[in-house]
């Protein structure tokens, strides 16, 4: 037995990036100092935050969360979400250590969101960072939880094709999935720095 899950949440996709493909001026905000850098190459983490920021109704622009916290010479992702006072819960490992958490906050915790994700490949220093909006696949049912009575589905199923994002750094349509972040960014799976952060108002068990 399996169950199919196609859930995904209306998170606004905001780029780093200047322009689009065909050359168009995208944003006000990616040759803004950042880091050493400009947001265009190094402002994934701020933009990202700004994805889930807005879907939580807090800003409207990562112009907001930049001016709000003065991050032209350094970016925290704590101080940034203090901010706002929102609540951080993360969790570091590999991704297939990962997975279903990732699963569970997109899916089936009490209650859901979407998240933020980074990942380093510890071997090339590739990072990168993008909100993941949403699930989508089949897992099978390996059993039901004596306490809850929730069923207990088999995570080994889950792939990074199943997990939706949106890709501050590609103009890549938004329907784009994990795998293509990991394997664009050439960021390896096993790696033991890749982060899930999710956001909230709330405190919540991870």
């Amino acid at each position: 037995m399996s169950e199919y899950f196609n859930k995904t949440f209306d998170v606004m996709s905001f780029k780093q990036v200047c322009y689009t493909p065909t050359g168009t001026p995208n944003n006000n905000w990616c040759s803004l100092p950042f880091s050493g850098g400009t947001i265009s190459n190094s402002g994934c983490p701020l933009v990202s935050m700004a994805m889930l920021l807005r879907y939580y109704g807090k800003l409207n622009t990562p112009l907001d969360l930049y001016n709000k916290g003065n991050f032209a010479s350094g970016y925290g992702n704590e101080p940034a979400a203090n901010l706002y006072g929102m609540t951080r819960i993360t969790h570091d490992g590999t991704f297939n250590s990962l997975k279903g958490q990732i699963f569970e906050q997109l899916c089936t915790n009490d209650v859901t969101c979407p998240v933020m994700v980074y990942g380093r490949d510890a071997n090339t220093g590739n990072q990168h960072y993008v909100v993941i909006r949403g699930f989508s696949g089949s897992l099978s049912i390996r059993g039901y939880d004596t306490a809850t009575g929730k069923p207990i589905y088999n995570y080994t199923e889950i792939t990074p094709n199943m997990f939706i994002i949106n890709d501050p750094g590609t103009f890549v349509n938004d329907s784009q999935t994990l795998d293509v972040m990991i394997n664009h960014y050439k960021i390896d799976k096993a790696s033991p720095v890749f982060d899930i952060t999710c956001w909230m108002n709330l405190k919540i068990k991870p």
